[in-house]
């Protein structure tokens, strides 16, 4: 089963710090938004240093905010794909980056989708709902048994992820995945 502690690291390395783009995301530490998540305790912490000389460069002394960042990453993002449930570790990393940039339902029914494309039936019958339930993992573990990893499933859910509505374009049947993958 997947780590969280490896994806975490993976998708830390990437995230930036502290960043304030008004009007467009607005407010950002690690990847977590005030817009999105304005009662996180670690607010409080970066408002607090914002009050002190050589902000937002002071934040990388907080001792706490690693820890309080880590917990929310676990709970409102990783847990929410069922990141220990996944077989496979690069998807399991790729989801929860998705998750957190796009939202976990959202996540979740690219991954739905995406498996329902893929299936030599050309549906898997997993339902779109967003829930990583058992349905769904079922249907992941024997799409990886069938393709010998998660290659193909990564690639449409990146189509999926970047706005692009290839659900309208695919070919019906057994065809579909040719088509995912051009």
């Amino acid at each position: 089963m997947a780590d969280f502690d490896k994806a975490f690291l993976q998708v830390a390395a990437q995230a930036e710090g502290y960043v304030d783009e008004e009007g467009r995301r607005g407010e950002l530490y690690c990847g977590i938004s005030r817009r999105f998540h304005p009662h996180w305790r670690g607010w409080r912490r970066i408002d607090a240093a914002r009050r002190r000389a050589g902000f937002p460069a002071n934040l990388d002394r907080d001792r706490y905010l690693p820890a309080m960042v880590e917990r929310l990453h676990k709970q409102q993002y990783w847990d929410r794909v069922a990141g220990d449930r996944l077989p496979d570790q690069a998807l399991a990393a790729a989801l929860y980056h998705s998750a957190l940039v796009v939202g976990a339902r959202r996540t979740v029914r690219m991954l739905q989708q995406s498996l329902n494309m893929l299936s030599p039936e050309g549906h898997a019958g997993v339902t779109v709902d967003g829930l990583p339930g058992d349905g769904t993992l079922r249907a992941l573990r024997a799409h990886l048994r069938r393709m010998r990893g998660a290659a193909t499933l990564l690639q449409l859910i990146s189509l999926l992820h970047g706005g692009q509505d290839t659900t309208g374009v695919m070919p019906g049947g057994p065809r579909r995945e040719t088509a995912a993958l051009g």
